[in-house]
C-alpha cells in the first residue's frame, strides 16, 4: 500500500492508496476527499473525509499525470484516519508501553 496526498488541478486534496504509475496516469483506491467540518459553535474546525466519487460504486479509478499538481506523503493523523475507514482496521500504537 501506498497512501499518499494527491493535489489536483481542481484544487482538491485527495488521500488515496495509490495502486500503480504507468507513466500517464496513476490507478488509485479508496480516494477521499478531505473537508474541513467546524462543530457548529464556532470552535476548533477538524478535517472529515468524504468519497471522493460519492456516487460511483467503484473502488478504483485512474487519474492522469495532466491533472495531478502534487503528490505528497500525509502526515500520521490523515493515515491513521484513513486506516481506521479502509484499512485493516488495526491502528499502531505510537507510543511505547512499559511493563514493570
Amino acid at each position: 500500500m501506498a497512501l499518499k496526498l494527491i493535489r489536483l488541478k481542481s484544487g482538491e486534496d485527495i488521500i488515496t492508496d495509490i495502486l500503480e504509475d504507468d507513466g500517464l496516469g496513476v490507478k488509485i483506491k479508496d480516494p477521499v476527499v478531505l473537508m474541513p467540518m467546524g462543530d457548529g459553535r464556532g470552535n476548533k474546525v477538524q478535517m472529515g473525509m468524504v468519497p471522493w466519487l460519492p456516487f460511483s460504486d467503484e473502488p478504483d479509478y485512474k487519474i492522469s499525470h495532466d491533472w495531478i499538481v502534487l503528490i505528497v506523503e500525509p502526515n500520521d493523523e490523515i493515515k491513521d484516519n484513513w486506516e481506521r475507514i479502509y484499512g485493516p482496521g488495526i491502528i499502531k500504537p505510537t507510543t511505547k508501553i512499559l511493563y514493570s
